[in-house]
């Protein structure tokens, strides 16, 4: 990106930013042992009190107390949410997992029938297999009414998850074929999985999920999938802008090597080019 192309995007974040009065936040962190251990943290409370954080955790801390669970708790105020993000999330070292991630939709917790089968599926899952799961928990609805279609390419699966899911292995650091099985477990196994529990599918966020999805076009896109190709068509017609899972992905594309992809199953096994 060119240097006047910086400046003004960061020119226009900031103004956006400073559009929005700061809050007060309260904010929490939880943690529990079960098996390997939990963590629930940050828990951010924007324009709430401390009191009023902790009443909204207490049914969490009332079941764990009933079940003899230890766990350890922390709340606290900040002046804003800058304070409360810094102080809450200590720097950490890029993520260096082999994962897969879903939206899990709301309704696959508040029906007991798919709760039990969530819950089922998640205790497979972790126990005994050395995955490591994590997530954020969300409403990005807040009450608006999410029936009906809104004219922005927001994969719609966005509206009504109540979780971003994601599992997968430690990347091995050592042994490629290592990585390979566990590539092929995400793909071919703990995917699928968790992919029955959603009639029609389960949906993701591209930018930490399953890169290689078989289905990736209505996995990370949804139903705007057909949209987004016809709009791209139309101004990107030789497809300039290109990546793995970008719409449009299934274009034959030349590599960075000089050879041409026809699909994305070449592009992931690498293609070699002669040298010049």
């Amino acid at each position: 990106m060119k240097r006047w192309g910086r400046r003004y995007i960061c020119s226009g974040a900031s103004v956006t930013v400073k559009a929005y009065p700061d809050l007060e936040v309260a904010a929490a962190n939880l943690t529990f042992t079960i098996a390997e251990g939990t963590l629930i943290s940050p828990v951010f409370g924007p324009n709430l009190a401390v009191s009023e954080l902790r009443e909204l955790l207490g049914p969490t801390l009332a079941a764990l107390n009933q079940s003899g669970i230890p766990y350890s708790s922390y709340f606290a105020r900040y002046y804003t949410f800058l304070d409360a993000y810094s102080a809450m999330n200590p720097l950490e070292p890029v993520t260096d997992g082999n994962m897969g991630a879903y939206l899990l939709p709301r309704d696959l917790v508040t029906c007991e029938t798919n709760a039990s089968a969530l819950t089922d599926l998640l205790d497979t899952l972790v126990t005994g297999t050395g995955i490591v799961t994590g997530g954020v928990s969300l409403n990005v609805a807040r009450g608006q009414d999410i029936t009906q279609a809104v004219a922005n390419s927001v994969n719609p699966a966005w509206r009504t998850a109540i979780h971003y899911f994601a599992f997968g292995p430690p990347y091995n650091r050592t042994s490629l074929s290592a990585n390979v099985d566990a590539w092929n477990l995400i793909t071919n196994v703990y995917g699928p999985g968790l992919d029955a529990l959603v009639p029609g599918g389960m949906s993701s966020y591209l930018n930490e999920a399953n890169p290689i999805d078989p289905d990736w076009k209505q996995v990370f896109y949804g139903d705007n999938y057909n949209r987004l190709l016809d709009i791209k068509d139309r101004y990107d017609p030789n497809s300039i802008l290109y990546g793995l899972t970008v719409v449009g992905a299934t274009v034959g594309k030349c590599t960075r090597t000089g050879s041409f992809a026809k699909s994305r199953t070449r592009i992931r096994r690498g293609c070699h080019g002669t040298k010049k």
